[in-house]
């Protein structure tokens, strides 16, 4: 599982609403106001858009196995 985790000030109100919609695209299933998880891997272009939009000192990306108990 992947867990991202964002803390992207109100001024980049609009980065921030970028990277929502995107995380959407990606069937990332949001859990917190600006936490996303998803089952599936990390999508080709993540990367690039944090660097793009200059994120790497606001966004948390975990690798994450599954939070799913043992019964």
């Amino acid at each position: 599982m992947i867990v991202v985790a964002y803390d992207i000030p109100e001024r980049r109100r609009k980065v921030r609403r970028h990277l929502r919609k995107q995380l959407e695209r990606w069937n990332f299933v949001r859990v917190q106001r600006s936490v996303w998880q998803t089952q599936s891997k990390l999508p080709i272009g993540f990367t690039k858009m944090i660097h793009d939009f200059d994120l790497r000192d606001s966004v948390e990306v975990y690798f994450t196995s599954d939070p799913t108990p043992e019964e």
